[in-house]
């Protein structure tokens, strides 16, 4: 299904920032966002860290795995996966790491899949996707939950084979993907109790799931290119949208507004959904090249352009066009990645919610630009 196997080897871990022109965005104010303005021109690399500067014996020639920008935009939490996978976070201004987060007395993190701030930025989960082990109910995976200014651990939950997790825009309701008899979970917070449980045969071949800045309903994605849309409150099927087409869907991420959703195949193309209505309304010409995590993209903060990764390197595109937005000027370059066209097996890309800052992740690095219009 993937046109490239993900090759194994070590990187060292870099960071730089991305500072992007914004008007400020109220955190957490899902139901109503405001409309960021963002148009970059010109990128430029503003900081470097190798692994042992970052986190000495933590973050060791693996996946840069998963990375999430604070609410308010002043934290980036980075995880790692590997021989020894690690949480760390960093403040966004100065670029200095102020915490690595703990995993219980005996327990070690050695694979993070994926990691969620909750919306007031007071919480930090995140899915420890090493075995537990088997017992009667099978494979247990950790999601860990702790507070951010102390470090402490807050609650230690487990799912069958758990590999991602999103919080509701209220931070009331959890969402997360597994697999066999827990395929997809929504939890109360912060009970951590297991309120709707569909098992891999409810819901064959999911990929995704992402909540509505209303968080009233789950939007679903499955590789055959349908999406559901569940009512959260009952659990049940709203409606459906979405066709066959020519790959298979691999990850989706839905506008600031809710009102549209681009979703990535397989072989690196987007396509742009109208929510409300189902209608594909634009294809998206994508990457060439897509490693075994497919090309990941997620939406600026007013919701007018779709920022991508891939094995080729960073892109942005117009979305009321489709169009590939070129910018202006590219300086700083990366000894062993390459430019910014030229990234080594890029996998994911954040954008914090002020507009001011991007980070993106491959096999052992994050790197950090500053942008300015």
């Amino acid at each position: 299904m993937k046109t490239k196997i993900l090759p194994l080897m070590s990187y060292f871990l870099l960071l730089s920032f991305v500072l992007m022109q914004s008007c400020g965005v109220t955190p957490g104010d899902a139901a109503t966002p405001t409309s960021v303005p963002f148009s970059p021109n010109n990128f430029e690399t503003v900081a470097s860290w190798n692994t042992i500067e970052i986190a000495p014996g933590i973050f060791k020639e693996g996946l840069a795995s998963a990375i999430v920008f604070s609410p308010d935009s002043k934290y980036l939490a980075v995880g790692a996966s590997g021989d020894i996978g690690g949480l760390g976070l960093w403040d966004v201004e100065s670029g200095k790491q102020i915490r690595f987060f703990g995993f219980g007395e005996g327990l070690t993190l050695t694979s993070v899949s994926s990691i969620a701030f909750s919306p007031d930025g007071k919480k930090l989960v995140a899915v420890d996707y090493s075995s537990l082990g088997v017992d009667s109910e099978g494979v247990k995976k950790r999601i860990i939950i702790w507070e951010v200014e102390s470090g402490n651990e807050l609650q230690i939950l487990t799912q069958q084979f758990a590999s991602s997790v999103i919080l509701s825009p209220d931070g009331k309701t959890m969402a997360s993907i597994g697999g066999d008899d827990e395929e997809l979970v929504l939890w109360d917070l912060p009970s951590g109790q297991k309120t709707h449980v569909w098992s891999s045969e409810d819901v064959p071949d999911l990929v995704d799931v992402e909540f509505t800045p209303d968080g009233a309903t789950l939007v679903l994605g499955f590789h055959d290119y349908t999406f559901k849309l569940w009512d959260v409150a009952s659990g049940k099927e709203v409606r459906t949208f979405g066709e066959q087409y020519y790959s298979n869907v691999v990850n989706f991420v839905l506008s600031p507004d809710g009102k549209l959703l681009a979703s990535s195949s397989s072989n690196g193309v987007f396509d742009i959904w109208d929510v409300s209505t189902g209608e594909r309304l634009r294809t998206i010409s994508g990457h060439d090249e897509v490693t075994s995590y497919g090309a990941k993209a997620v939406f600026s903060p007013d919701g007018k352009m779709l920022l991508s990764i891939a094995e080729d390197g960073v892109k942005l595109w117009d979305v009321a066009s489709g169009a590939e937005r070129v910018p202006r000027a590219i300086s700083g370059y990366i000894s062993g990645l390459g430019t910014f066209n030229n990234f080594s097996s890029g996998h994911d890309i954040a954008i914090a919610p002020n507009g001011k800052y991007m980070a993106t992740t491959g096999i052992g690095w994050v790197l950090l630009w500053k942008i300015s219009p």
